[in-house]
């Protein structure tokens, strides 16, 4: 079916009104929902999901907890799609920027220039909502930004200042780190830097449970923002969940939940270690410090619903450019009345 074609028009507006049919009704369409709808393959909805992603710039995000596709502004209106038959994959380089990095960017620029002075009250939620032209969903997220850069501090009860002694570091919420620089800095491009199929390293394949002649897709990626490297990984995929992966995949920012809808697969569990490494001359060049320098490194082992390991991270970073940031939701103790 070619680009541009009425059919496809239909496609990219219906999957925009059946993302806000799930959203009331509390079954998030996924791919599977959209091949079944328009009787396509899953390549063509892949495809029409980067047109609204990329070149529509739709606010639509992957929710690993209810499977499916959601927006992430309720006022974006799927009447202004015009899609024509040059509608290509964007490279990774050029991410779509959202509404809420729109408002974040703004009121950054603004705090770190001082035209919103130290400790003074930003404007309340519906009037950025005017402002703006937005919806509270898309507000609150670009100020949870601003709060995980310590830009901003809310108060309850009397709003939201702007913080007197803000860190200046990039904040990582793990595991995906890609998506925190595209939230973080509109400069932010990831570069891949080599990849290939290979045979499973000793290590590798003692973490991934693999036999001798199995392969993995392993890719080197270097993240950068504003010209200057920020970190890089290399990442050890499993064949039987990396084999519709391409070097444009392999590049995106947002690369945890686009490799789990493009294979269909969903991560379950991340097994996490961290440590201070001493960079290498290899991986000092990388990241543009000198050898011997201290840097962060995590290990990451991903596992599937089925609980079999699916991908193993190794990722560096410079020890002094961002602030790791992780939440942990704990069990429930009972009461001593309960329990009795």
């Amino acid at each position: 079916m070619k680009e541009g074609s009425r059919p496809q028009l239909y496609r990219l507006q219906r999957m925009i009104q059946m993302m806000r049919e799930g959203a009331r009704s509390g079954h998030l369409p996924n791919s599977t929902d959209f091949m079944a709808e328009f009787g396509v393959s899953r390549r063509t909805v892949v495809r029409d999901l980067e047109i609204l992603r990329d070149k529509e710039c739709a606010p639509l995000e992957y929710d690993d907890t209810c499977h499916g596709f959601r927006l992430t502004d309720e006022i974006y209106d799927p009447t202004t799609i015009q899609p024509n038959k040059n509608s290509a994959r964007k490279p990774a380089s050029h991410q779509p920027t959202h509404a809420y990095r729109q408002v974040a960017d703004t009121l950054r620029k603004q705090i770190l220039t001082g035209e919103i002075a130290q400790n003074e009250c930003l404007p309340s939620e519906r009037e950025l909502c005017q402002r703006f032209s937005t919806s509270r969903i898309t507000i609150r997220r670009a100020m949870q930004i601003l709060a995980d850069e310590t830009l901003v501090q809310r108060m309850q009860g009397s709003g939201t200042f702007a913080c007197p002694t803000p860190s200046h570091k990039m904040p990582v919420f793990l595991p995906d780190f890609g998506g925190s620089s595209a939230d973080h800095s509109r400069t932010s491009v990831r570069h891949l830097e080599f990849w290939q199929w290979r045979k499973a390293a000793d290590e590798v394949a003692i973490k991934l449970q693999l036999r001798s002649l199995d392969r993995v897709l392993f890719a080197r990626r270097i993240e950068a923002s504003e010209g200057e490297p920020r970190a890089f990984d290399e990442i050890h995929l499993l064949e039987q969940s990396a084999d519709q992966l391409g070097e444009q995949d392999l590049s995106r920012l947002h690369f945890f939940e686009h490799w789990q809808e493009v294979q269909k697969i969903r991560i379950a569990r991340v097994d996490e270690s961290i440590e201070a490494a001493i960079a290498t001359p290899a991986q000092a060049r990388y990241l543009e410090i000198e050898p011997g320098a201290l840097m962060m490194k995590f290990t990451k082992v991903m596992f599937l619903d089925s609980g079999e390991p699916c991908g193993l991270f190794f990722c560096y970073y410079p020890n002094d450019r961002y602030c790791f940031t992780s939440t942990i939701n704990l069990p429930q103790v009972p009461s001593e009345q309960e329990s009795s």
